[in-house]
């Protein structure tokens, strides 16, 4: 499913179209892009929390790259980044 998720969004899609968040029978995620950045989220039974805008490492000076909680961290914990204003270990409704 990973394969195909990558081959629809590279191989069909135009560069910068964006991307998917796919979901196979089995529940598993996969969620690629070919843009700077996505706005994407994932959850699961295993604990899986992730929500995200670029990709791991490449957010640029002044972006924030959204990933939040995790199986020993809930969203909001500690790690928890205001997708605003950059704030962490809060939440808000904006």
């Amino acid at each position: 499913m990973e394969q195909a998720a990558h081959g629809l969004v590279f191989d069909s899609m135009r560069p910068n179209d964006g991307g998917i968040v796919a979901v196979d029978a089995e529940y598993h995620i996969a969620m690629p892009f070919n843009s700077p950045g996505m706005y994407r989220a994932a959850a699961d039974s295993s604990g899986r929390f992730e929500a995200a805008i670029f990709r791991e490492g490449t957010a640029g000076a002044g972006a924030c790259d959204a990933r939040v909680g995790g199986p020993s961290e809930p969203a909001g914990g500690a790690g928890a980044v205001d997708s605003l204003t950059g704030d962490r270990g809060t939440r808000s409704n904006h």
